[in-house]
């Protein structure tokens, strides 16, 4: 795989808009990882070259990832808010270490390689000349076979194929559902950005910006929460439904409660889960009826988990979280939810009866945790 330059990256998680639990959040998904990022030499860099990314700053300083450079540099919003022309790449992985935990390449290791160049900091994306580039290739390959054996959570490695990206001539639709029960979508490389009360609406409408900001006619891919290509018709229908049904429902604390379901729904990468987190009251509430949901093409599996989360008439706690535990989607689904409701931020005050709702609550999730220590018994009464 031939490359034409590398570009040296920089990022400090201490001044960065880009936190240390978001390069953890990409590692823990790297297989979907796509991000950008700030190009100093922007006019000098290229799709296919190679990158290296330098974490800095006062704790830990040296090479936590690397890949390649995955289209021509572009114009965005600044990340520092001052207002800046900025130039960023879209990046592409193939290495990706945790540097709060795992060793990483550092940069005292390196500046005694290669001397002529500043690795404590200083603009992002600038090149290494050619000799530099391949003595780093070279340091870089002899840490990983040194320290192959720490990939695992907090690290990870993949191939990449840059045919994969070559002469693409589609433009990429990045959706998200957003807490305040919307479809946000977005074209990085465009700047171009809406926000709809459906996912056919939002990408209606970004089609239509960017026609007319390009002056042709426009052929798109999308990107929907990292959900598998096959499987976005489906998770679509789910983030409509929940937007439709609970967008102007409140929960307990005067919230909107699509955002408990939205939070919920993300912490899965497995979009079957997505789906149920997100249509888990639909029967509940009166929304639909399982049948609805199978004719709207959801699978058994699904209707079945969403069925497993609709407390019935009569039904005591207890006997609800038994059932729940006995699903599997369900189960993972229910500990997300108390998760959630036991975050105690968002109680003003805690009052006598709010803690006899924790404390259940807290059982449950043991329960379904596996450990109960006995204050629910899994055996039948």
């Amino acid at each position: 795989m031939k490359t034409m330059n590398t570009v040296i990256l920089f990022w400090n998680p201490e001044i960065s808009s880009y936190k240390m639990e978001d390069f953890q959040y990409e590692l823990e998904r790297m297989s979907y990882a796509h991000m950008n990022w700030s190009i100093y030499e922007h006019e000098k860099t290229h799709f296919g070259d190679r990158f290296f990314m330098v974490c800095c700053g006062k704790k830990h300083a040296g090479i936590c990832m690397s890949g390649y450079i995955i289209s021509e540099p572009y114009i965005g919003a600044d990340w520092s808010g001052k207002d800046r022309v900025v130039y960023y790449a879209d990046i592409r992985p193939d290495y990706m270490i945790n540097p709060t935990c795992l060793p990483i390449l550092s940069s005292e290791e390196i500046k005694r390689e290669i001397p002529d160049f500043d690795w404590l900091g200083g603009h992002s994306g600038r090149l290494l000349n050619p000799e530099s580039a391949v003595k780093l290739e070279a340091l870089w390959k002899t840490f990983i076979e040194q320290h192959i054996s720490m990939f695992g959570l907090r690290a990870d490695k993949q191939e990449v194929d840059l045919d994969d990206y070559r002469g693409e001539d589609k433009e990429l639709i990045e959706l998200t559902i957003e807490e305040e029960g919307e479809v946000s979508g977005e074209v990085r490389c465009e700047d171009v950005f809406y926000c709809g009360d459906t996912v056919a609406e939002t990408i209606d409408e970004i089609v239509k910006m960017l026609e007319k900001k390009l002056g042709r006619k426009v052929e798109y891919e999308l990107d929907f929460d990292y959900v598998e290509e096959e499987d976005i018709p489906c998770y679509s229908k789910a983030v409509d439904m929940a937007i439709a049904k609970f967008k102007d429902e409140k929960d307990c604390f005067g919230k909107p409660y699509i955002a408990h379901l939205v939070r919920v729904a993300k912490d899965f990468c497995d979009t079957n889960k997505r789906i149920v987190a997100l249509l888990q009251d639909v029967i509940k509430k009166g929304y639909a009826a399982p049948g609805d949901l199978f004719r709207m093409g959801f699978k058994q599996g699904i209707v079945d988990a969403i069925l497993s989360l609709t407390q019935k008439d009569g039904e005591s706690f207890k006997d609800f979280i038994k059932r729940v535990d006995a699903n599997q989607i369900a189960r993972s689904v229910m500990m997300s939810n108390l998760e959630d409701e036991l975050n105690f931020y968002r109680y003003e005050q805690l009052t006598t009866d709010d803690l006899t709702v924790i404390n259940e609550k807290l059982k449950a999730w043991r329960f379904l945790d596996g450990k109960n220590d006995n204050k629910i018994s899994r055996d039948a009464e």
